[in-house]
């Protein structure tokens, strides 16, 4: 079973668009309208340095996927995979990642972004996996738009 956590397509503002996989619309994952939250001045300091402390273990504990075209680890791009958190895997560092994924849909919730969980077993086509992760190519009528 696989875990997505998604927001709206404007989940903050202009900032956050979605994403086209192989020409479908997808809603945005945690970590784009997170990123928005964090640089925004705007918001109260509090939040920011949460979100910061989380965005700095995941930096520090995740591998980054490195497939070209799939993701950068610094910038937003279009893309055509999707990812997920992989639930097979019960290793300390795959709990704590969907645990600190929660804390950031936990603080996009406080800063009136939507988030749902997602759950699959049928990801599409899989083009990269870890120990944490996968990033999967949707395929036939896999909907990973936000309801």
């Amino acid at each position: 079973m696989y875990l997505r956590f998604v927001t709206p397509h404007r989940a903050y503002g202009a900032v956050c668009g979605h994403m086209r996989a192989e020409g479908r619309h997808v809603a945005a994952g945690l970590f784009q309208p997170a990123g928005a939250i964090e640089r925004d001045r705007r918001q109260p300091v509090w939040p920011r340095r949460a979100l910061r402390e989380q965005f700095d273990w995941f930096n520090t504990h995740m591998p980054v996927p490195n497939r070209k075209g799939v993701v950068t680890r610094r910038s937003y791009r279009p893309y055509a995979g999707v990812c997920w958190f992989r639930t097979d895997n019960t290793g300390d560092n795959t709990c704590d990642a969907i645990t600190r994924a929660a804390i950031i849909a936990a603080l996009l919730g406080e800063a009136g972004v939507p988030v749902v969980r997602r759950h699959t077993r049928t990801p599409g086509e899989i083009v990269y996996r870890d120990d944490f992760q996968i990033v999967a190519v949707p395929c036939g009528d896999a909907d990973l738009r936000w309801h």
